[in-house]
């Protein structure tokens, strides 16, 4: 018993080293990216999150350089901070916000097109806000998605243990 207690604890702390360490976390990021309904959920909280605290940040009067650096650090995913990063260079060179993000796979679809408007407009640091709010609500909607999907399959995996058991 002290063996299989010593394997299991073994296996559970790999488990989360491997879950947390910096090079799994890229592989990690594009599994969840990939998952049909997490995924997309996984995607909108990413980007809800950068986009208000990007907007929160403009609004209070931190340059868009330091404000896009904060967000990368920032960021739960790897993808998205590689995007941020990519951004922030390209802003150096002088291109727009949106140019970068518009070329991005991972930020869901019509949230390059609401910067390029606000860019235009001067309301950066409102329509962020008011996007990635919008983007929060579209990710809490996939996550309630996701678990009415999950209910039925852990009733069908729940009664296979109980027929096992018998």
């Amino acid at each position: 018993y002290w063996i299989l207690a010593l394997g299991f604890l073994t296996l559970v702390g790999s488990i989360i080293f491997t879950w947390r360490h910096p090079k799994f976390a890229v592989y990690r990021d594009k599994f969840l990216c990939r998952l049909p309904v997490i995924g997309k959920a996984y995607r909108y909280m990413a980007t809800s999150g950068f986009f208000l605290l990007c907007g929160n940040m403009l609004r209070h009067g931190v340059p868009l350089l330091d404000t896009l650096q904060l967000c990368a650090r920032a960021s739960m995913s790897p993808t998205l901070r590689s995007v941020l990063e990519e951004t922030e260079r390209d802003v150096l060179v002088g291109r727009n916000l949106s140019h970068t993000l518009a070329k991005s796979q991972f930020l869901p679809p019509g949230a390059a097109s609401m910067i390029t408007m606000a860019e235009k407009s001067g309301n950066l640091d409102r329509v962020m806000i008011t996007t990635g709010e919008y983007f929060e609500k579209e990710g809490v909607q996939s996550l309630q998605q996701a678990l009415k999907l999950l209910e039925p399959i852990l009733i069908v995996f729940m009664g296979g243990l109980v027929a096992l058991v018998i």
